[in-house]
């Protein structure tokens, strides 16, 4: 089975317990671990959520995905970098780095791309990256 990277937002939505998207996000990574997928991050994940949260919260979630067994840190290389920073400059600056960095990372890795940011899912689409939203995920099984 591939792996999954999980964009930051999914990651949000189960820690700030955020009302819309909290319990599908909860039963799709809870669902992952049952399976025993491999759940992918990266630096670039753990440097938004460092922004987002507060230290305390942080440095907790940093700890449970350094410490559990299903998930796994993948290294963003300057070539990873470079590749994001094209991409960003293609699309007119309009999407972010991380974003881009999250896409070129799932498909160094044969990962499938997990977000709800509509457009990134529009620009995987183009570089032939699979993706999905929790929802999608959960349908089938």
């Amino acid at each position: 089975m591939a792996p999954y990277y999980v964009d930051t937002c999914i990651w949000l939505n189960i820690i700030k317990k955020e009302e819309k998207e909290y319990e599908s996000s909860k039963k799709f990574l809870d669902a992952l671990m049952t399976l025993k997928c491999t759940v992918l991050y990266s630096g670039a994940i753990l440097r938004e959520l460092e922004i987002k949260l507060p230290k305390q919260e942080f440095q907790k979630v940093k700890n449970q995905l350094n410490n559990g067994s299903s998930f796994r840190e993948v290294e963003s290389s300057v070539e990873d970098r470079n590749k994001a920073r094209r991409i960003e400059s293609q699309y007119n600056f309009s999407i972010s780095f991380y974003d881009l960095l999250h896409m070129v990372l799932a498909r160094k890795e044969n990962a499938i791309l997990v977000t709800r940011d509509e457009f990134l899912l529009d620009v995987a689409k183009v570089y032939k990256i699979q993706t999905m939203k929790p929802e999608d995920f959960l349908s089938t099984i």
